[in-house]
C-alpha cells in the first residue's frame, strides 16, 4: 500500500522522469537533464534552528535549509532565510546564497510517524563560476532524526573559497593543522592569505569574533591584519575523521572577506 501511496506521489510530480523510483523513504529530482535518486535521506533541525532536508550519497549531498517546518511554501530568494546547498564528488560547494533561487513545499509534515513529504526546485552557484539546477525534485517520507555533533561533513576532498573585496579568491595552496587543540585553516594565493583558527571542539553553529570564538587574519605581502568584525559557522565537525566544513566571513582594517567556505581534513 505504502509503495501505491508513493507511486500516485512521485507520478503526480514527476510525469517526465521515466526512472522514478518506488521505494520509501525518497529523494529524487531532476538534475540538469538527469534522474537523480539519493541513496539516503533525512531530515532535522539544527543548532541554528533551520529545518534540513537532505539527499545523500557516498560523496555528495543536497540540503535543502529552511525556516520552518509548517505545510507550506518555502521561496529561496539568494539569502539566508532558506538556503539550498550541494556538495559534489570533488567537494565543491553549490549554494543558492551566491545568487540561487527557488521553492521548497512542505506537503506532509508526519508528526506520527516522525517524516517529512513535499517537493522542490532549487538553483545554485559555485563561487559566481558555475550553476548547477534541480527540478521536479520530490522528497517523500523522509524519517526526522535528532542530529549528532559527529556527523559527518559533506565530500572527501579538502575546499577552500572566499571573495577578498569581492574579487574571487580560488585554488589557493590549503593546509590545515590541530595543534593544542585549535584548528588552523590556512589558504594562500600568490601574495595573499587567508588564516582561520578555532578550537576543534566547536559544536555545528554560528560563532563570533566578539566573542571571541575564533580568530581571522588576512596577510598580504607579508603584512598581517587581524580581523574585527566576523563570523564562523559550523557547518558539520568530525572529530574521529578530523573534517570541518563552515562557512565564514570577516573584516580587516584593509579587506573585507566574504562569501567564505571550506571543508578542511586537519592533521
Amino acid at each position: 500500500m505504502k509503495n501505491l501511496v508513493l507511486f500516485l506521489f512521485l507520478a503526480s510530480i514527476l510525469t517526465a522522469c521515466t526512472n522514478t523510483e518506488d521505494n520509501s523513504p525518497a529523494f529524487q529530482a531532476n538534475k540538469e537533464g538527469a534522474f537523480y535518486n539519493a541513496l539516503d535521506t533525512r531530515a532535522f533541525l539544527d543548532s541554528e534552528g533551520k529545518f534540513v532536508i537532505e539527499g545523500i550519497d557516498q560523496k555528495e549531498r543536497l540540503s535543502l535549509l529552511i525556516s520552518g517546518t509548517s505545510e507550506g511554501t518555502y521561496n529561496i530568494n539568494g539569502d539566508t532565510i532558506n538556503i539550498a546547498r550541494y556538495v559534489d564528488e570533488s567537494g565543491n560547494i553549490y549554494s543558492s546564497e551566491f545568487g540561487g533561487r527557488g521553492t521548497v513545499v512542505i506537503s506532509n509534515y508526519d508528526i506520527v510517524n516522525n517524516s517529512v513529504s513535499g517537493t522542490f526546485n532549487v538553483e545554485m552557484i559555485l563561487r559566481d563560476l558555475d550553476s548547477l539546477t534541480f527540478n521536479r525534485g520530490i522528497f517523500f517520507e523522509v524519517p526526522i532524526i535528532t542530529l549528532k555533533n559527529e556527523e559527518p561533513p559533506m565530500g572527501n576532498s579538502s575546499t577552500f573559497a572566499a571573495k577578498i573585496n569581492d574579487r574571487i579568491f580560488t585554488q589557493p595552496t590549503l593546509t590545515s593543522t590541530n595543534q593544542n587543540n585549535l584548528i588552523t585553516v590556512t589558504a594562500t594565493r600568490n601574495t595573499q592569505t587567508i588564516k582561520i583558527i578555532f578550537k576543534d571542539d566547536l559544536a555545528p553553529g554560528m560563532y563570533s569574533i566578539d566573542n571571541n570564538d575564533f580568530q581571522a587574519f588576512y596577510i598580504k605581502d607579508n603584512i598581517t591584519e587581524s580581523a574585527t568584525l566576523g563570523n564562523l559557522s559550523i557547518i558539520a565537525n568530525n572529530i574521529i575523521s578530523k573534517t570541518v566544513k563552515a562557512n565564514f566571513s570577516f573584516i580587516t582594517e584593509s579587506a573585507t572577506i566574504s562569501s567564505g567556505q571550506f571543508t578542511v581534513t586537519y592533521n
